[in-house]
């Protein structure tokens, strides 16, 4: 359907509009999904999958800049960082050390179920950027993921310079949280580069109480 015709609809269907505005405000559920499975009802300081979003843009404008092989491709690399986490609305989010395959396969449904449901001219689009994002085979969708994987540190040195800090496990070892990240941050050396800076400063906190064993 080209934009004209549905501009046409929308300005004289009611229905379409309804229609649209049902897939618009169950994107808005992101808002409110928590992520690794957190409340803010205990003591966690917590982060909603939108604010990951948000926060991944703001590196964007950092590092984009500084790649040039990539630097043509960010309308892209952006599109990919909005819809990534997308089937996380409808299943919530999980820590990525006690993610099974269970809910692996719940997501990839959710997000399938969610192209399939989109917008008439969102669906082609939002269908293209998460193939080329799940296949992890251009440079562009190799650094989106790069992103994901190095940005939750720089929310851990948030956190931890906040005077209301408060302490939490992760879960899992800095050395094992390292070998997650590595594969993909590494094909980009100046990701690296932060990788290891931030590491040194967030390694002996308590996010990661078995170095201190």
């Amino acid at each position: 359907m080209f934009t004209k015709e549905i501009i046409t609809k929308l300005m004289t269907d009611d229905s379409e509009v309804f229609s649209c505005l049902d897939s618009i405000v169950s994107y808005y559920n992101l808002k409110h999904t928590l992520r690794y499975n957190h409340t803010r009802t205990g003591s966690e300081q917590t982060e909603s999958v939108a604010e990951h979003i948000y926060a991944l843009h703001i590196l964007c404008d950092f590092f984009i800049p500084l790649h040039e092989e990539i630097f043509n491709e960010q309308d892209k690399i952006r599109k990919m960082l909005t819809w990534h986490d997308i089937a996380e609305a409808f299943v919530g989010d999980m820590t990525s050390n006690t993610k099974t395959e269970e809910h692996k396969k719940a997501e990839a449904d959710a997000e399938a179920l969610i192209v399939a449901n989109a917008p008439t001219h969102m669906h082609i689009k939002m269908k293209d950027i998460l193939e080329e994002y799940n296949k992890l085979e251009t440079r562009a969708a190799l650094f989106a993921k790069a992103l994901d994987r190095l940005e939750p540190l720089f929310h851990l040195l948030f956190l931890s310079r906040k005077k209301d800090f408060i302490p939490f496990n992760l879960g899992w070892s800095s050395e094992r949280y390292k070998e997650y990240r590595f594969p993909y941050v590494s094909k980009f050396p100046l990701l690296l580069r932060f990788d290891q800076v931030i590491s040194k400063e967030i390694d002996s906190l308590t996010y990661f109480p078995e170095n201190r064993i």
